[in-house]
């Protein structure tokens, strides 16, 4: 994938390497601490009917772990400003 700052394989080594490279490099995108924490994303559009209405208020319990979220979509606006 061009758009990846390091590609990887199926391959321990490799995996580490690249996975850690590519979260480095969001993390610095986003401004977003750089921390051996751990990083969960999800792309989708953000709509009722992909149930994003549920994630949201999950979202403040979830985030007061030691935790980077990741969301990116469009959709409906107006919970993509929530």
């Amino acid at each position: 994938d061009i758009y990846l700052p390091m590609n990887y394989s199926a391959d321990k080594q490799s995996m580490v390497l690249g996975k850690n490279t590519c979260k480095r490099a969001l993390q610095q995108r986003l401004n977003l601490a750089e921390k051996d924490v751990a990083m969960f994303g999800m792309v989708c559009r953000l709509t009722q009917q992909k149930g994003v209405h549920y994630l949201l208020p999950a979202l403040a319990d979830f985030l007061k772990h030691d935790v980077q979220v990741v969301v990116v979509g469009t959709g409906d606006p107006v919970l993509a400003a929530q």
